[in-house]
């Protein structure tokens, strides 16, 4: 057996969301401990990333959480939903997208397609990893990274105090994000589309059961001459939120229609729930938004001497069909 008394851990994980979390969850399946640092002192507690695929349910079966996930899904989600293209929700249907999400699927894999909300989902990984031997460090930014032959020098920051520390571990995996600061201290530069469009999501609370209850949807698509996205609501259908890639006519005026962050103020986003949902008058509370940019970038490598990129840090894609989530986790697997 290798001596690692030398290190922190035999591999370090820069980023401790859905892909540098399920990198030390298989990891320890293979009995190798590894040190998570992670900038965000909690769990994000809005929705993200939550549609996986059947080949995700079945890593997350090898390493016992499948149960779990569904579980977690049922709570939150309709099973086997649709995904629909409207007008506005209370509006006309224009195209059946997906009827069923797991029509077929059982002839090519024993597991199936699931909804689980991120911070749902986080939990269940991170507690499988702490039982395989994984870390966390909390609140710490990435500030250095250097390597040679033995291993890789990883220096951190404490997001309060400003205080420094150098982690040391055989490998370095660079799990953070489309931002990262591992890819960008490795002076690894992107190739692709750099953006298709500024974008928001829309966290909101507002009741759409009136028009959702009896509809098994998942995702709802929609598209009307003020703007185009997508909503995706918890189970009681109360809750949820809007995606919005473009407003506007794109025909008319493409850069504006491209720049659906250009006003986010709450007057406007309320205006975009209501718009959505087809309800003017609808009884809307804006919980949060987010600003991103829909993008399709590789980075020009994914690995530097002991050092890999996965997920995001790697490869970014729009967030249609959930391959960005799915992708970064089978990264992991790949490299655990």
């Amino acid at each position: 057996m290798p001596d690692d008394s030398r290190y922190d851990a035999p591999v370090l994980i820069a980023g401790g969301g859905l892909v540098g979390l399920s990198a030390a969850m298989f990891l320890g399946q293979h009995g190798v401990r590894s040190l998570m640092v992670e900038r965000l002192g909690a769990v994000s507690r809005f929705p993200r990333a939550a549609f996986f695929h059947m080949r995700t349910l079945e890593m997350f079966r090898s390493a016992g959480i499948e149960s779990q996930v569904i579980e977690g899904s049922r709570k939150d989600f309709v099973p086997d939903g649709s995904i629909v293209l409207m007008d506005t929700v209370a509006g006309r249907k224009l195209a059946d997208i997906i009827g069923d999400l797991n029509a077929g699927v059982d002839a090519v894999s024993p597991c199936r397609r699931w909804f689980l909300n991120q911070p749902n989902l986080e939990p269940i990984l991170y507690e499988r990893a702490r039982q395989g031997g994984a870390e966390m460090l909390r609140q710490r930014d990435v500030v250095g990274v250097s390597q040679d032959a033995d291993g890789v020098s990883m220096i951190v920051r404490d997001v309060d105090t400003g205080s420094e520390r150098e982690l040391r571990g055989r490998y370095l995996i660079g799990a953070d994000g489309a931002h990262s600061r591992v890819r960008e201290l490795l002076s690894i530069g992107r190739s692709g589309r750099p953006v298709f469009s500024n974008s928001i999501t829309i966290y909101f609370t507002a009741d759409l059961s009136r028009w959702l209850a009896d509809v098994p949807i998942s995702v709802l698509y929609v598209k009307n001459p003020a703007i185009s996205g997508f909503f995706r609501m918890n189970r009681a259908q109360t809750s949820g939120f809007l995606v919005i890639n473009t407003v506007g006519d794109p025909a008319a005026d493409p850069e504006a229609a491209a720049n659906a962050a250009a006003d986010i103020s709450e007057a406007t986003l309320i205006d975009h729930v209501r718009t959505g949902a087809g309800v003017p008058d609808l009884d809307v509370r804006i919980d949060s938004v987010s600003r991103w940019r829909a993008t399709a970038e590789v980075a020009d490598r994914f690995r530097d001497g002991r050092v890999f990129l996965a997920g995001d840090a790697a490869h970014v894609m729009p967030p249609n069909g959930g391959f960005g989530g799915n992708t970064g986790i089978h990264d992991a697997h790949n490299l655990a």
